[in-house]
């Protein structure tokens, strides 16, 4: 089961990291607020996400908080699903 930890539980538009079994890092992920960009970081690639027509509902704080680390362990689970 994978578990998530915000770099800074304070403010979840600095990121996270996803960790799977044993600890194993899954994915790191930040968030460009300028640009409205999702970086997620999986076994040194990186994928960028443009995330400019997410609802505006989502860009609030309470919003990133729920919707960012899903959408870049989404983003991970397709890209490794992809390469199968």
């Amino acid at each position: 089961m994978a578990t998530h930890r915000f770099n800074y539980p304070n403010d979840p538009t600095q990121g996270g990291t996803w960790f799977g079994d044993a600890g194993r890092r899954i994915c790191d992920w930040s968030w460009d607020p300028s640009t409205k960009t999702l970086k997620v970081t999986s076994y040194g690639r990186g994928k960028h996400m443009d995330l400019i027509s997410i609802g505006e509902e989502l860009l609030t704080p309470e919003g990133l908080r729920d919707k960012l680390p899903q959408v870049a362990l989404e983003v991970v689970q397709r890209k490794h699903k992809s390469r199968r």
